[in-house]
């Protein structure tokens, strides 16, 4: 009788592995942080095998601005002076849209959505907590105010509301991802841990889009996530080892916000991490105790390597990659602020 209960339960057991199989997806290890620093002349890089260059009619702000891109445009977000410009592929202008610190205008743009085929550009406001939407001729259409627990920094709209981030909240209450309507009412709550996470640095990059699949990446999180009707499921993990973001930082109570910049600052650990993909490569920005870094990753062949960059020459000499324009990364000619470098990687 014990023996076909035994049987009884391994059957029982073999039954759910069989019907629930094993999730699995890539894992990309960066472990050595020890690479060789970038070359001056992005003419001299061995890992750009391509480029071309975008003319700008304006100078843009050094580090601070972000870069998304569909259907031909390039959206680009000064996050200093609060202006987002939308120019195609030769420079020229679409639409520049600045009401910065206007009467009804917006306070910051904390992150924004562009619909190519409406015109529109929908605006997060972290400070008002509104989201505004703008036609091409720069009009306000509409406003609502964001009727959400905390300072959301990163959303993305879809046709029935929006997903916001809210996992970079300094003593952030509820989930960490939220569904809601058109009037930004919770509809579905992801990601319900508490996690008490510094609100300093914007996580412009908790969405962003590949091949018409919405990736999600929740702050700290070492797993991105493909985004599909509501449904959450791995895409790829980045393996930083020694280097990953320890628990002790992520769920430790903090009396003040500056206790959790000391320990983060002084933890052997990644604080700051975007990522950026295209077809054929991943690239992964992140500091560690106190260095800047870039990993290059091909999906092909699942080959990572790591490049050191020098903060002392890091406006001089540094391309930081900004964003991807259909299978080319962007970045920033630090030498000319009025230029745009689309370039693709090439691993040997």
């Amino acid at each position: 009788m014990l023996t076909l209960v035994i049987l009884l339960s391994f059957i029982s057991q073999l039954r759910v592995e069989t019907s629930s199989p094993k999730v699995t997806y890539p894992i990309y290890s960066i472990n050595n942080l020890s690479g060789a620093p970038f070359t001056a002349r992005v003419d001299t890089m061995s890992i750009i095998k391509e480029k071309k260059i975008i003319k700008l009619a304006y100078e843009l702000t050094d580090d601070f601005f972000f870069v998304k891109s569909k259907d031909g445009y390039l959206c680009i977000c000064d996050g200093i002076t609060s202006t987002l410009y939308i120019i195609n592929e030769t420079g020229d202008e679409i639409c520049i849209l600045s009401h910065w610190h206007e009467e009804n205008g917006y306070q910051i743009i904390s992150d924004f959505f562009v619909d190519t085929q409406a015109h529109t550009i929908t605006i997060l406001d972290g400070i008002k907590k509104q989201i505004q939407t703008y036609d091409f001729s720069g009009e306000r259409l509409s406003v609502n105010d964001i009727r959400l627990k905390g300072r959301s920094t990163s959303f993305w709209k879809i046709s029935d509301g929006y997903y916001f981030d809210n996992s970079y909240s300094y003593k952030g209450e509820g989930a960490s991802l939220l569904r809601t309507d058109q009037l930004t009412r919770p509809v579905t709550h992801l990601f319900p841990e508490k996690r008490q996470l510094g609100a300093l640095r914007a996580h412009w990059h908790a969405f962003y889009e590949i091949s018409d699949t919405l990736v999600y990446n929740k702050a700290y999180d070492s797993v991105y996530y493909n985004l599909i009707d509501g449904v959450l499921s791995p895409r790829f993990k980045l393996d930083f080892g020694k280097n990953a973001v320890r628990d002790e930082v992520l769920f430790q109570k903090y009396d003040h916000i500056s206790d959790y910049d000391d320990l983060f600052e002084k933890s052997a650990c990644v604080y700051f991490c975007n990522v950026y993909e295209t077809k054929d490569h991943i690239a992964v920005r992140f500091s560690c105790l106190g260095k800047a870094y870039l990993a290059i990753i091909s999906r092909l062949s699942g080959t990572v390597k790591v490049y050191l960059t020098l903060r002392d020459e890091r406006r001089k000499s540094f391309y930081s990659p900004k964003g991807t324009f259909e299978d080319w990364f962007v970045l920033m000619n630090p030498a000319k602020k009025d230029e745009l470098v689309l370039c693709k990687f090439a691993l040997e």
